[in-house]
């Protein structure tokens, strides 16, 4: 017979409905219930009557040979009255929680086992003790079952913060199923046993066991935390796959995947309407972390961010999309979430918005826009613009300028942030294309696709060129040698008419371009700016006549482009060792030797070296060390600091860097610091400054710094100096 089962039948006649037979007679057990219940009864009610017959209840459950005959033992076994000596559980005088009062401490514990109220296991109570001065007086706690004493016993056990010693009496107990040393780390593992205590209990006290969920509780404050008072006991969650447990102001989620979490607030309630674990979102795998800005919980399947625009759910798959393109940062490209989950109009996507993009969804393909792309692309009209649906996310190009975005029905948009978002599509975008796109010498489109305004034709403006096209003469792009020209003549509107064919690079190097009412030659473009400017940056000298006359023809008939001219010279032996001469400046400040020049000329052409690796060795040679670096550890951090990021180094700087010094060496920590993402980026604005004479833009500095992590820096010399904008600037810089 269970304890239930003799509250139930322990019922006064007054509660039984009128009609109901006879109750047979109550067995021994049930007699020493009501007994014992009229011996300890105070003010009578049902209420009452069933709180005592619920404590001797579980008296009998626990020894009932001994409680049968003893009531009395009974009862204080499981109440220990006041007039026993038992101190109160915490509770009973600190608003429901189980947890030390204000001007009390945490004072020691002892260990009660095989505790029903634990699940079996051993059950801890702790001493609150009072804090010195203290105005704790000795009393009894109240008429209930818990009616024990508080601030009555003055002794102490001593385990926790043995560092304070001066204490009062024990104002109150807390009664804990997880190990004293994880509710309080100033509690030793000293361990004390006092089984009498094992079933103490109270209104108040509740019953839980040592899980991942307790501890959780606990280590976030327990009831003093924000969570605050247990509400409803743990349990399995719906679809049988973990446990939870309420409170006051949250819930705690665990799984044997995920661990125990907390979920509260707005979270909670997106979560929970979208069928918490049941759900798309699955249990929690962080608590809700976050700033000042946002707070979010991460899930199994997505995450839920909360910030001042409102609380949204990111499911799987959108979700990997986010964190892909930044997640929270503030720097992120989409930023935060401004909307839940929406079908789009035609029905054939769904979508959710950000600060400064989208997220697009059709079947199994998840997309991203964001920027000034997607801006320009709301502007035409969006998803039912020409371009139509995304088709891919916003992709950085391969010059480390541009971005662009491809759509369902073909067009691209492309964005620089000195030409600003720009949307190209159909016949237009196919003979730019086949001219060469960015990567030619037409550059980025400076204008979106627009009607000439002569009921023929459609257009766009590039950097140094311009497409025209008609449904009867096609699509074609004018390049710069005939654009002028051309321009000159009236364009489409003039004698001319819309060009029928693409230019062509005749073998004298000179232009033609055929028309709709003739055509348009253009002599050979003069390259030698340009020759004479990569000679000039590449190998610090002039190019000979002959050099400057067999490149400038090879540019010219278009055996050779820009871009093979610089990488020839980057690879040439004259160019590696004038750049190690001017390692060996930046580093020793002197002039390499022959033979050393030599050495790291052949180690950087043959790959065995990097230039960030031969940098590093000059930095940690002995002679910069005990010379340009001060000849200490710390000294010697501070130089490099100087010299490789361009700022000084703070002590936590040079604490940190000095210990790994003598740990690593100091080739490991020069290069460390020559590749760290505060150097790259250094050196990327140098590059953009000597050849382009401007600094990077932030998406290039971004998308140049990680390129030469992997790539060396002569790979972003090489890229810059074949632009259209290093070609226009020789211009200036070495006229004909």
């Amino acid at each position: 017979m269970s304890p239930l089962d003799l509250v139930r039948r322990a019922r006064p006649a007054a509660d039984a409905a009128p009609a109901a037979p006879a109750a047979p007679a109550p067995t021994i057990a049930e007699r020493v219930v009501a007994r014992t219940s009229g011996i300890l009864s105070g003010k009578h009610s049902r209420r009452r009557f069933l709180a005592r017959t619920a404590v001797v209840g579980s008296a009998l459950a626990v020894d009932p040979t001994t409680f049968i005959f003893k009531p009395g033992t009974a009862y204080g076994a499981v109440c220990g009255t006041c007039g026993d000596g038992w101190t109160a559980f915490c509770c009973t005088i600190n608003s429901g929680k189980n947890s030390c009062p204000p001007n009390t401490f945490v004072a020691g514990w002892w260990k009660a086992d095989n505790a029903a109220y634990c699940c079996g296991g051993p059950r801890y109570i702790i001493d609150c003790n009072a804090t010195c001065p203290t105005q704790c007086s000795c009393r009894c706690s109240g008429a209930s079952c818990d009616g024990r004493r508080t601030c009555c016993n003055q002794f102490r056990y001593g385990q926790c913060n043995q560092q304070i010693s001066c204490y009062g009496p024990v104002a109150c107990r807390v009664a804990i199923c997880i190990t004293p040393w994880s509710y309080d780390a100033a509690c030793s593992t000293r361990a004390l046993t006092d089984n009498r205590t094992v079933e103490h209990g109270g209104a108040c006290v509740s019953a839980e066991c040592d899980s991942a969920i307790t501890r959780r509780y606990y280590a976030l404050g327990g009831p003093d935390g924000f969570l605050g008072i247990r509400t409803l006991s743990e349990r399995n969650t719906a679809e049988g796959r973990g446990r939870y447990a309420v409170y006051q102001n949250g819930r705690l989620y665990s799984s044997s995947a995920t661990g125990a979490h907390e979920v509260h607030g707005s979270i909670l309630d997106v979560w929970g309407a979208a069928s918490s674990t049941s759900g798309v979102y699955g249990f929690p795998t962080t608590d809700v972390i976050g700033d000042s800005r946002v707070r979010y919980s991460r899930f199994q399947g997505g995450g839920i961010y909360r910030w001042a625009q409102g609380t949204y759910g990111i499911p799987d798959p959108y979700h990997q999309k986010f964190l892909q393109y930044g997640g929270v940062s503030t720097s992120a490209a989409l930023g935060l979430p401004t909307s839940p989950i929406r079908r789009s109009g035609d029905d054939r996507s769904l979508y959710q918005d950000y600060e400064r993009g989208r997220i697009y969804r059709r079947g199994s393909l998840v997309v991203e826009i964001h920027g000034a792309i997607y801006l320009k692309h709301e502007s035409i009209g969006g998803i039912y613009s020409p371009l139509g649906h995304v088709q891919t996310d916003v992709s950085t190009l391969a010059d480390g300028r541009g971005r662009a975005t491809i759509f369902e029905n073909g067009g691209v948009i492309y964005y620089t942030s000195t030409t600003g978002a720009h949307a190209v599509w159909g016949g237009l975008l196919d003979a730019y294309l086949a001219y060469g796109g960015y990567q030619s010498d037409a550059g980025y489109p400076t204008s979106d696709r627009q009607s000439v305004g002569d009921d023929r034709g459609v257009t766009f403006t590039t950097q140094t060129a311009q497409v025209w096209g008609t449904g009867t003469t096609g699509s074609w792009l004018v390049p710069a040698p005939i654009l002028g020209q051309y321009r000159a003549q009236g364009g489409p509107g003039g004698a001319l008419g819309y060009p029928t064919g693409p230019s062509q690079r005749l073998s004298d190097g000179s232009y033609r371009q055929d028309f709709e009412n003739g055509s348009i030659g253009q002599d050979p473009p003069d390259n030698r700016p340009f020759v004479r400017a990569a000679y000039q940056d590449f190998l610090g000298r002039a190019p000979t006549s002959t050099e400057l006359q067999q490149t400038n023809a090879a540019l010219g008939n278009g055996t050779r482009t820009r871009g093979q001219v610089v990488r020839d010279l980057a690879r040439t032996r004259e160019y590696v060792s004038t750049l190690v001469q001017k390692l060996y400046q930046d580093t020793l400040g002197r002039p390499g030797d022959p033979s050393g020049v030599t050495f790291w000329t052949d180690e950087i052409r043959s790959g065995r070296r990097t230039v960030a690796e031969v940098a590093a060795k000059l930095y940690a040679s002995p002679e910069y060390y005990n010379g340009l670096g001060g000849g200490t550890d710390r000294s010697w951090v501070a130089d490099l600091y100087d010299k490789i990021l361009l700022r000084p180094a703070s002590q936590s700087d040079l604490d940190f860097w000095a210990a790994e010094t003598a740990r690593r060496g100091r080739s490991s920590v020069a290069y460390r610091l020559y590749q760290s993402k505060e150097s790259r980026r250094e050196r990327v604005d140098a590059v953009y400054e000597a050849l382009l004479g401007r600094t990077a833009d932030s998406a290039g500095s971004d998308y140049w710094s990680e390129r030469v992590l992997t790539e060396g820096d002569l790979s972003l010399a090489i890229s810059l100096a074949s632009l259209s904008e290093y070609y226009e600037k020789a211009q200036t810089r070495f006229p004909s």
